[in-house]
């Protein structure tokens, strides 16, 4: 549903990103920008957010961690919508932090 729907945007003009799990071959197909993996620039991204937690002090979960990555990777990016398949959803899934526009 995720993929169907970002094509449909990419198709009105928008650019999109889009995060979802799992990957089936490359770590990196996760994210997208306009229909495509995000190959070039994954690794700098995931050196930020890297180098963010560890200031932080606070260790990530590997969703975690690879959600706060497709985030980063969307600012840089500068996409118009991203559209994130949550995780296993509940109180403490990291898609939590989003806030649907209204």
């Amino acid at each position: 549903m995720a993929a169907a729907l970002e094509s449909v945007l990419r198709a009105c003009g928008y650019r999109t990103g889009l995060y979802t799990s799992p990957h089936l071959l490359d770590l990196r197909e996760r994210v997208q920008i306009a229909g495509i993996p995000f190959v070039h620039g994954f690794t700098h991204v995931a050196d930020e957010v890297l180098r963010a937690e560890g200031r932080a002090k606070c260790p990530l979960t590997y969703f975690e961690l690879l959600t706060a990555i497709a985030f980063q990777s969307f600012a840089f990016k500068k996409v118009d919508i991203a559209i994130i398949e949550c995780g296993l959803g509940g109180l403490w899934d990291a898609t939590n932090v989003l806030k649907a526009p209204l």
